[in-house]
């Protein structure tokens, strides 16, 4: 008997429960007829037979149930912790103190403190038209360490001035240096003693 005609009467006989000593499908019938009439399908059974054949198609079956279990369990989860985040309940939130309180000459210890907020990075409404936002607000005390930066201020000005062969000269902190310039022999001369200043303004 040709093969394919063969399987028509498999493919009949497992349809209606009459051959006993084949196994039952776990597929469903459209799924069964889809996995015989594919060129793997008919490999598979010319290969291994009819038994081992509906043993795999019955695994493959298994395995299909599996992962849709799988995939709905884990949307489930995804959809319960979504829940638990709703926007009915501030959440803590890491806040900077600075951003809060903003002073440039000031450092606070520690930088940021958790605190209660109501926002979209905490609370999903489950709409991209609204956002979470606070009902009702409540000032709070933290302790929390200040740290000044020193700053030295300048309270008078004076004109630098030099004499002779010296060139004044700003340091850090605005102070006045008169010093020589570079390859000026006489400014060096005097700078070493070697020539008094009265001397070298007579010159």
């Amino acid at each position: 008997m040709p093969f394919f005609r063969q399987m028509q009467q498999l493919w009949e006989q497992l349809m209606r429960g009459t051959q006993s000593d084949q196994p039952q499908s776990k597929l469903p019938a459209s799924a069964l007829k889809h996995q015989l009439a594919s060129r793997p399908g008919v490999n598979r059974l010319r290969k291994l037979g009819p038994k081992r054949a509906f043993a795999e198609f019955n695994m493959m079956a298994d395995d299909a149930s599996r992962g849709a279990r799988d995939r709905d369990e884990m949307l489930t989860k995804m959809m319960l912790d979504v829940a638990k985040h709703s926007c009915s309940k501030p959440a803590l939130e890491l806040v900077s103190v600075a951003h809060e309180h903003p002073n440039p000459s000031v450092s606070y210890v520690p930088s940021s403190v958790l605190l209660a907020r109501c926002s979209d990075r905490t609370g999903c409404c489950g709409d991209e038209v609204r956002s979470c936002a606070s009902k009702t607000h409540v000032t709070i005390e933290l302790p929390v360490l200040l740290i000044k930066a020193m700053c030295s201020v300048m309270p008078s000005c004076h004109r630098c001035q030099c004499t002779g062969e010296f060139a004044p000269r700003i340091l850090p902190r605005g102070r006045c240096k008169c010093d020589c310039f570079v390859g000026n022999r006489k400014c060096k001369r005097i700078q070493r003693g070697r020539v008094h200043v009265s001397e070298s303004d007579n010159r």
